[in-house]
């Protein structure tokens, strides 16, 4: 795309948003600014808010928020026990095969020293 053209795009787009500038400009004219009372603004927020609340309220409708509570904090009890007998059960695990090990040293050692003595 040339300059130029870019040039009469950027001109075309100016005069367009001129032209609508105008327009509301002319309709703003022929129309008094709507000015709202206190009274208004806080109906309008309240109706607002009611619609808010009332859309969450279906949302959650039913839900027991202790109960939630609830189960959330015995999830997170669960996850501190299964993660103790992880820890338990992994040092059951180092505890057999150190023992095991022991054991296969004993009996290699016996086996080296029977053979040894056997020449």
């Amino acid at each position: 795309m040339s300059q130029e053209q870019t040039s009469q795009d950027v001109q075309t787009a100016t005069g367009a948003a001129d032209t609508v500038s105008n327009t509301i400009q002319d309709t703003a004219d022929n129309q008094p600014a709507k000015v709202y009372t206190q009274a208004e603004l806080d109906a309008v927020a309240a109706e607002v808010r009611r619609k808010a609340e009332a859309k969450l309220a279906k949302r959650f409708e039913g839900v027991d928020v202790e109960k939630y509570q609830t189960l959330v904090q015995k999830e997170e009890e669960l996850k501190i026990s299964q993660a103790k007998e992880k820890s338990e059960f992994e040092k059951l695990l180092k505890e057999n095969a150190e023992k095991f090990n022991s054991k296969i040293s004993t009996l290699t050692s016996e086996l080296t020293r029977s053979r040894w003595m056997e020449h």
